[in-house]
């Protein structure tokens, strides 16, 4: 995942990519709780000098925090 890229252009269009899958139902929330690199690259998107779809990526932390984690 390119969260965390560099370039805000691709970090815009993975957040924009994975939000839409959610959404369409390619992957589910419960897929995305266990990538545990992409918790904190969400968090991470906060220090880059441009902050953009900072409401997105806030919406998609929060929806992640409500899954409920079962380990296998």
């Amino acid at each position: 995942m390119f969260v965390g890229h560099s370039l805000e252009e691709i970090r815009v269009r993975s957040l924009q990519n994975i939000v839409s899958k959610l959404d369409h139902g390619v992957i589910c929330d419960s897929d995305l709780v266990q990538e545990k690199h992409l918790h904190i690259r969400l968090l991470e998107w906060f220090n880059f000098p441009s902050c953009v779809l900072h409401d997105k990526v806030l919406a998609l932390i929060l929806r992640l925090s409500k899954v409920k984690y079962k380990k296998n």
